[in-house]
């Protein structure tokens, strides 16, 4: 589920940066399951998400994404995906014709 404020019960140790396109796309997986590191075998628990550049659509409920359906979130705004099994259904598409960027932190 999406959380509004940051739950500071988390070891936040993850920064990613993802290009978000035509094309919906998730988290980097070996930034929500590190396969080297401290955090071998570990699974994201919460990640906060930042929008950069351009406005996205996002979903975390397995349904096929479009530019036009699910949470809209424009740049400068962040929102907060919380629970394993949302962060592996998170995708995002972009909503016009400028790619965006996102920013995350990610706890576990």
């Amino acid at each position: 589920m999406a959380i509004p404020t940051m739950n500071n019960s988390y070891h936040w140790a993850v920064h990613g940066s993802q290009s978000i396109t035509d094309t919906a796309a998730g988290f980097t997986s070996t930034n929500i399951r590190p396969t080297s590191g401290d955090l071998t075998g570990f699974t994201a628990k919460c990640v906060r998400v930042r929008v950069e550049s351009a406005p996205i659509r996002w979903r975390v409920d397995g349904t096929a994404h479009t530019s036009t359906t699910g949470t809209l979130q424009n740049p400068l705004e962040e929102f907060y995906i919380e629970g394993p099994t949302e962060i592996s259904r998170f995708y995002a598409i972009r909503t016009g014709a400028s790619s965006a960027t996102i920013k995350y932190d990610v706890g576990f």
